[in-house]
């Protein structure tokens, strides 16, 4: 995202603050900045530009797995903070409720969308990372939301939402969809049947009122091949890395967390179920788009430049069975 002229010292003092590993002075920034009377949600962008920042800098190698780590934490306190200092909104009958795709464990994007939500006099509910669809169902049922927002990061989740995105329209609650996963016009999250798609907090906020209040369920995108995909992509995911291992002969026995090797066994599984991702919404970019970052990612470590070249290969002499994921990759 791209910050205004006036945000942008505050934001480079931010940085700087997570740099260091300085979590009171991280808050104090933002909380310098809400004193001085900006919108609380305003003030949250730097957060989020901050995270892309990070994201960018571990991407490139420049920043450990651990300084990610360590930064990311940080700036979920700030939020939580933030959060905690709001003003109690506006009694409403049906609260907002925001969740992250199961098996997402980074829940930032998330966690500053519900605070900027709150802090616009929207009562609102922050499930909180990796929220399974049986607990996302049972809280639905228990608060009846007016609007249920899910956010999904990674392309890799996009079979997941998809069963919380049925679960809760089942229910005939609407559902607003948003996060780096989805593209920027939103026809992956209407191909997975959410009721409408935001690009950010602003976004999501204009579309509530929007929104119905009982959505009739649309028909679900069950596609069988990107489901069985799904249910074999961890046991596919090892089968394809032991293979590209094998075909790269070995490597050192202990390896420090951002070597090359290790990031390519991480991210492994998430290439796979980019390829169910692209058969569900019949969008062939999305893992064209996930081997182009993990190469970036390996490149920039140190691998031999043919290694998704291999890992690509063995994928796709795996998929004999499923034909519309074969095709995806060339």
């Amino acid at each position: 995202m791209t910050l205004t002229a006036s945000l942008v010292p505050a934001a480079d003092h931010y940085w700087s603050t997570l740099v260091r590993n300085d979590a009171e002075a991280a808050y104090a920034v933002i909380d310098g900045i809400l004193d001085a009377g900006v919108d609380p949600a305003v003030a949250l962008d730097i957060v989020v530009h901050t995270q892309q920042r990070i994201g960018e800098s571990w991407a490139a190698n420049d920043w450990t797995v651990g300084q990610e780590h360590a930064a990311t934490a940080i700036s979920e306190e700030v939020v939580s903070r933030v959060w905690e200092d709001l003003p109690e909104p506006t009694p409403g009958p049906r609260p907002l409720l925001v969740c992250c795709a199961e098996r997402e464990f980074h829940s930032l994007a998330a966690q500053v969308v519900a605070a900027s939500l709150r802090a616009w006099d929207r009562p609102t509910e922050f499930l909180g990372p990796n929220t399974h669809r049986e607990r996302l169902v049972q809280h639905v049922e228990e608060t009846r939301p007016s609007v249920v927002l899910v956010s999904a990061s990674l392309s890799s989740s996009l079979t997941r939402v998809a069963r919380q995105i049925a679960a809760v329209t089942a229910t005939g609650t609407p559902v607003l969809a948003g996060g780096a996963a989805f593209d920027a016009n939103g026809a992956r999250a209407h191909r997975l049947g959410a009721t409408a798609y935001a690009p950010d907090a602003r976004a999501a906020f204009d579309l509530l009122d929007r929104l119905p209040d009982v959505v009739i369920p649309p028909p679900s995108p069950h596609d069988e091949e990107a489901q069985r995909l799904t249910t074999m992509a961890d046991t596919l995911a090892r089968e394809v890395l032991d293979a590209t291992e094998g075909s790269l002969g070995a490597g050192a026995d202990a390896l420090t967390p951002d070597h090359w090797r290790v990031v390519l066994a991480t991210f492994t599984p998430h290439l796979v179920a980019s390829v169910a991702g692209g058969v569900l919404t019949e969008d062939p970019t999305v893992p064209v788009a996930a081997r182009q970052w993990l190469d970036g990612v390996l490149q920039r470590r140190g691998a031999p430049d043919h290694v998704t070249d291999l890992l690509w290969e063995q994928l796709r002499g795996r998929l004999q069975e499923y034909p519309a994921s074969r095709a995806l990759l060339g």
